[in-house]
């Protein structure tokens, strides 16, 4: 009896010792936690252009433009460049998105930003659509202080993601977007 008793509780011991083992090991530059609270603010607002039939978004829409912008860790007087390819899924109402965002911090340091995500397809009403994305985004490189940084914003989440706000228009008027960057960064003091 006692030797059956070891054999049922020798792979719980086991198993939680292997549990343990994995708890206590260091995580070099992990990724916050999507419960993490946003330490991670950037607003930028500028002018958008768009360009149909442009080979780099096949089936889609490239939509592109630089912003000043500020916000948490690049000060108050950068740069905020944006390269997105907008895809409608046919016959749903919704447009694919997928960007490179690469932020130009006061001091020249650069963090380069991966977002993707699913939107309303916009449809204009007497020449105007309302844009309101809410995407999610992911930190993929950057310099300087950024050369390790680390971080993302889940859209899924209500106060984190990247959102884009504004008036599109379907004629010359041009188009300003009010963008916002919020989530989480982690990053090693230089």
């Amino acid at each position: 009896m006692t030797s059956h008793w070891k054999q049922r509780i020798l792979p719980v011991i086991v198993g939680a010792a292997a549990v343990a083992a994995l708890a206590a090991l260091p995580t070099a530059a992990a990724r916050p936690s999507s419960s993490s609270p946003p330490n991670f603010d950037i607003h930028a607002v500028g002018q958008v252009f768009f360009s149909f039939g442009d080979p780099t978004c096949p089936g889609g829409l490239r939509i592109f433009g630089s912003a000043a912008a500020f916000g948490t860790h690049i000060g108050p007087d950068s740069t905020f460049n944006t390269f997105e390819c907008a895809t409608p899924e046919q016959g749903t109402g919704l447009t694919d998105v997928d960007g490179t965002a690469t932020v130009i911090a006061s001091n020249g340091d650069q963090l380069v930003i991966h977002y993707h995500g699913t939107t309303a397809t916009l449809v204009p009403v007497n020449g105007v659509a309302q844009l309101n994305d809410h995407l999610s985004f992911e930190i993929v490189s950057g310099t300087g202080r950024f050369a390790d940084a680390a971080g993302h914003g889940d859209g899924g989440l209500d106060n984190q993601g990247l959102f884009a706000t504004g008036a599109v228009y379907f004629s010359a008027t041009p188009t300003i977007v009010t963008s916002e960057l919020k989530g989480t960064i982690s990053m090693h003091p230089h």
